[in-house]
């Protein structure tokens, strides 16, 4: 893995060069990726629509050629998206209650290929790793843990098949495991759910705050927790055991001279899993600033991290080759909202 250390992208003077979708959704194929952005009465342009920065970290430090926007793409009202194995977007479309399959690489990007009509609006959509079945969670605006119910609908015939009930607590996000048999939800806490019995199990870690990402390693061993909580953290679980392995503090960073209050945002994993890549945003008055971590799974240790200049971070993917990051970065823009 080429060391990323040192390197720094000027987002106002850089240039993009413009990746295939395809060399997007790849790194979503192999690691069956959970992408998902949660927004309140707005329009998506999904995925390379926003209205915001992608940052590439090359290690190269070549930037040449403008960024183009993929022509066409789905606009509604979504909760969320998921990037599926076989590169499909489904989108939880709150506009239409359905969930929408959309091909990122279709003629015109993100052609919607698939609808199926849900007696609910949905806020939560995960795709099992087979991409055969998808989990869909109710949208519950007044309540921020979301539902406690979540829906199993079967992509084949498109038809709600199960209902996995929660009677403790919400559900909240939903990440499944590589090997498909389990779920995890996460808000205040993780809890693991066994799919084939939709037995819901003991949480098997807690945190004061909430849980801004869950992610899980290439080979479903370990995975990485981040928290945005009264004391921001990550933390390292060990899923076979269930068991938080480390928690690393980040209230008290100093990255690029900018010292304070650093909050992890998205996690996303190297092809061999044993570096995570960690967002982290800092609020100093009326400043933020943005940054790429490094950090390693064998010891949990900050190797090294990347500043992204000023704005609001958002999610974070590794290219194949695990030579270059995509970080989408929303900067402000005149006359947009």
């Amino acid at each position: 893995m080429t060391d990323l250390r040192d390197l720094k992208v000027e987002i106002d003077n850089m240039q993009f060069p413009a990746p295939p979708v395809r060399e997007i959704v790849e790194r979503a194929r192999r690691h069956r990726r959970r992408v998902q952005r949660r927004v309140t009465g707005s329009t998506v342009l999904l995925v390379l629509g926003v209205v915001a920065a992608v940052v590439i970290v090359d290690t190269s430090g070549k930037a040449p050629g403008p960024f183009r926007i993929a022509a066409g793409p789905y606009r509604g009202t979504s909760a969320a998206a998921f990037i599926s194995r076989d590169g499909l977007v489904y989108v939880a479309d709150q506009g239409d209650n359905s969930l929408l399959a959309l091909d990122p690489v279709g003629d015109p990007a993100f052609t919607p290929v698939s609808s199926i009509p849900l007696s609910f609006t949905p806020g939560v959509v995960a795709v099992a790793p087979n991409s055969a079945t998808a989990y869909v969670a109710p949208l519950v605006p007044e309540f921020e843990g979301g539902s406690n119910i979540l829906y199993e609908v079967n992509l084949t015939t498109q038809r709600v098949v199960r209902t996995i009930i929660d009677h403790s607590q919400p559900l909240g996000s939903v990440t499944i495991a590589p090997n498909g048999r389990t779920a995890y939800a996460w808000d205040d806490a993780i809890v693991p759910i066994d799919l084939p019995s939709g037995r819901i199990r003991a949480p098997i870690a807690h945190e004061n705050g909430e849980y801004t990402d869950f992610e899980i390693s290439p080979d479903g061993r370990r995975a990485l927790a981040t928290s945005a909580g009264p004391t921001p953290n990550y933390q390292e679980i060990d899923l076979a055991t269930g068991t938080i392995i480390r928690t690393v503090s980040t209230a008290d960073l100093t990255l690029h001279e900018t010292p304070g209050r650093w909050t992890p945002g998205a996690v996303t994993f190297s092809s061999a899993g044993t570096t995570a890549f960690v967002t982290l945003q800092n609020e100093t008055g009326d400043r933020s600033t943005v940054g790429l971590l490094r950090v390693s799974m064998r010891t949990g240790r900050i190797e090294s991290s990347v500043d992204l200049g000023r704005g609001l971070v958002g999610n974070a993917v590794i290219a194949p080759s695990d030579n270059r990051a995509f970080v989408l970065v929303q900067t402000p823009a005149e006359g947009v909202y």
